[in-house]
């Protein structure tokens, strides 16, 4: 199912049809995000941040939000907040993706406490990996293989038991 994350009646009508489709559903993976260059050295159109804000934060809140009612109904429920290791060690030319993500990772920690004993919450936070996330970046040697990482969070995933706070990838 597809869903449009910058549009606040497309997630509650993406997750009323997500839960008649699925009604055991019990694990949501938030993995929202864009990154764009930005040039803070002048003046400038914000658009590119203002939708940065809203895809890679603004998106998950909605979901979780639209989600949260039905997931803690549910047995073994997760919630899985993908951030990003530009949280913790910033790239001065993508600053609002950065501010976006450690605000996920801000956000995971205190849902995680609000939904103790509810609902298990999970941040994943991938190091540099080969996506098209930026123009070249899958091409990058010094970036993990895609494969390697979906193989390294999978295996994390099989475990019978996950770690209390975040999954830092290698």
């Amino acid at each position: 199912m597809v869903g449009d994350v910058e549009d606040p009646e497309a997630i509650t009508a993406f997750a009323k049809r997500v839960v008649a489709a699925h009604p055991a559903l019990n694990v949501l993976i938030n993995n929202a995000g864009i990154m764009r260059r930005e040039d803070q050295t002048r003046t400038r159109d914000l658009r590119d941040a203002e939708e940065t804000i809203v895809t890679n934060l603004f998106g998950p809140i909605r979901l979780i939000n639209a989600l949260i009612d039905h997931l803690a109904a549910r047995q073994n429920a997760v919630i899985v907040n993908v951030s990003s290791g530009l949280a913790f060690v910033p790239l001065s030319g993508t600053p609002t993706y950065n501010a976006t993500k450690a605000a996920i990772h801000s956000y995971t920690v205190s849902l995680r406490e609000q939904l103790k004993g509810k609902v298990e919450v999970i941040e994943l936070a991938p190091p540099a990996v080969r996506t098209e996330l930026t123009p070249g970046q899958s091409t990058r040697d010094e970036y993990m293989p895609l494969n390697a990482f979906i193989d390294e969070a999978m295996a994390l995933f099989g475990r019978s038991r996950r770690p209390r706070r975040s999954w830092w990838s290698a």
